[in-house]
């Protein structure tokens, strides 16, 4: 993926206000908290009773954020492409293409 965000755990201090940041600059997430199922699951729910846009795609600001999400729900869509193509019986089509063709075998 083409994509880089900098690194910043401002968005676990937005959902999870007065927690202990762990930072790990060579790890698959530099930024972690731990916290209680019971207060993930607290905070899970007031921010969804929170939300106030219609589509989430629109309501992002950042540009660059904005272009990491359209990689991830790309690849997605491709694979709920390839899946519906498995349960018509074609073979799995190359995740890297953008749309299954007529190159996909039964």
């Amino acid at each position: 993926m083409n994509c880089w965000l900098e690194s910043d755990p401002i968005h676990l201090l937005e959902m999870f206000p007065n927690v202990t940041i762990d930072e790990t600059a060579n790890a698959d997430y530099p930024f972690r908290i731990i916290i209680s199922r019971e207060f993930f699951a607290n905070a899970l729910e007031d921010n969804s009773l929170n939300i106030y846009y219609d589509n989430f795609k629109s309501s992002i600001d950042d540009n660059d954020f904005h272009k990491c999400c359209v990689e991830i729900w790309a690849i997605i869509h491709r694979y709920g492409l390839n899946q519906r193509y498995l349960d018509e019986g074609y073979l799995r089509c190359p995740i890297n293409q953008q749309y299954p063709s007529q190159s996909c075998e039964k």
